[in-house]
């Protein structure tokens, strides 16, 4: 079966008005970047099945952040290890996470997506920056777009900044 011409238009005309393929480009100012710092995280493994790091363990992580404005924010995270080609004789973990920064008053952020962990480092060692999107919001951050990107910092914090888009 062979796909009309007329198809493809309809389909890249649809692509074009919904921001898909001219939204990355419409975007190339420079988007407003909000930190979120001076928080730490604590961790509880939930190891399931073999003992140590296999796929499926759950990584439950909380704490207290300030915002650049002084606003507290209180950060969620759930991570699974979901690659069971993580090279744990290296120390290596690959996760797929969700983190939730919420201000208050019902003004949350989202974000997914996957972190690498190097569990032969110490907790206060930094790490590369984690990039994750901004999959939804609520409250004044309703249909937020953009991403988030953590990274711990020598004192033992974490940092996030939150790029929103158009």
């Amino acid at each position: 079966m062979r796909t009309s011409p007329s198809l493809y238009a309809f389909v890249l005309g649809v692509l074009l008005c919904s921001g898909l393929v001219l939204g990355p480009m419409a975007r190339a100012s420079s988007p407003p970047i909000y930190g979120v710092t001076q928080g730490t995280l604590e961790v509880e493994v939930i190891d399931v099945g073999q003992s140590g790091p296999t796929p499926g363990d759950v990584w439950v992580a909380d704490g207290r952040f300030v915002a650049e404005d002084g606003t507290p924010v209180d950060v969620t995270a759930l991570s699974v290890l979901t690659d069971p080609r993580s090279d744990f004789s290296g120390g290596l973990s690959v996760n797929v996470s969700i983190i939730v920064l919420d201000f208050g008053n019902f003004n949350t952020i989202t974000a997914a997506g996957r972190t690498m962990v190097d569990l032969t480092k110490a907790r206060n060692d930094t790490e590369v920056e984690q990039v994750r999107a901004v999959i939804g919001g609520t409250g004044i951050f309703i249909g937020a777009n953009g991403e988030v990107v953590s990274q711990r910092q020598p004192d033992g914090t974490t940092s996030f900044a939150i790029t929103f888009v158009d």
